[in-house]
């Protein structure tokens, strides 16, 4: 899930680099080079499926279990 939500800061700092590599030669170093800082959240939903047709599920510290934690699209 860390991958999901640092994808859109990761191409924005990869860009960055990129371009400041390109004009680095060109516009000397005018370019702007600052990377934003990813700061992942503090907690998330865990889930774990059993295959019995239920679920584990884990957040804030709360473990839950049953056939309600599993919820299909």
């Amino acid at each position: 899930m860390i991958a999901v939500r640092a994808g859109p800061i990761l191409i924005q700092n990869i860009s960055r680099l990129l371009s400041y590599y390109s004009n680095e030669a060109s516009l000397g170093s005018g370019v702007n080079r600052n990377f934003v800082t990813y700061s992942p959240q503090d907690d998330f939903l865990k889930l774990i499926v059993c295959g019995n047709g239920e679920a584990l599920g884990f957040r804030f510290g709360v473990p839950f279990y049953g056939k309600w934690v599993r919820f299909d699209f």
